[in-house]
């Protein structure tokens, strides 16, 4: 929260931006491992919530094979009551993945979620698109997080 502050911006974010990155395990990995066709990945995959500046608000490790939106969705109502970060959440940009469950749970609990058509941006921080999005703020490793 200090960090949002010393930016100028409220404590808690009003605007996230989620998206899932799937990565390879080890070869001795065997929980919670699965294969993404789409990227061609066995592994996990992490969904992750940032702010508009890049800080990780929420995440979540599964299985590289579990759909992004549904997973996200079937987990939105505990990280809710869980992190107190997101109190004031009003909004979230998305990629197309997640506008079907995740859009509804969001819904449910008084968050809107947008998905782009034209690329969006804030202070050359994040792009967003209709297929995928990009936050530069977290170009660092987040390996530790799977």
């Amino acid at each position: 929260m200090l960090h949002r502050l010393q930016k100028g911006r409220p404590a808690l974010p009003r605007t996230a931006i989620i998206d899932a990155q799937s990565v390879r395990t080890s070869e001795t990995a065997s929980q919670q491992v699965g294969f993404d066709g789409y990227k061609r990945v066995k592994g996990r995959q992490r969904l992750l919530l940032v702010d508009t500046l890049g800080n990780v608000l929420w995440t979540k490790v599964v299985a590289a094979n579990r759909h992004e939106g549904a997973t996200a969705g079937a987990h939105w109502a505990g990280a809710m009551l869980s992190q107190p970060l997101l109190e004031d959440l009003q909004s979230v940009y998305a990629d197309a993945s997640f506008g079907g469950l995740f859009a509804q749970a969001a819904c449910q609990v008084g968050q809107a979620v947008e998905i782009p058509k034209e690329p969006i941006a804030e202070g050359n921080q994040f792009s967003v698109k209709e297929k995928q999005w990009i936050v530069a703020a977290m170009e660092w490793n987040v390996t530790s997080l799977g």
